[in-house]
């Protein structure tokens, strides 16, 4: 993805699951729901904790566009 891209992340859960994002960067828009804007090149994971303590993530690689 390039520098600048919105992404949306949705899971299936119920209510209660939280999301971070290692550069502190992303909206939870409910808590199966988050977005997320690359702000700079290089490596971000994104974790989803489930109500139940079960753990998702995603490492979301950002390139300079060219």
């Amino acid at each position: 993805m390039g520098i600048g891209e919105l992404t949306s992340y949705v899971v299936e859960d119920f209510e209660g699951g939280s999301w971070k994002s290692e550069d502190g960067n992303g909206t939870t828009v409910n808590s199966v729901t988050f977005r997320w804007t690359a702000s700079a090149a290089g490596k971000n994971k994104i974790t989803y904790t489930a109500s139940d303590g079960g753990i998702s993530n995603v490492t979301m690689t950002t390139t300079v566009p060219s």
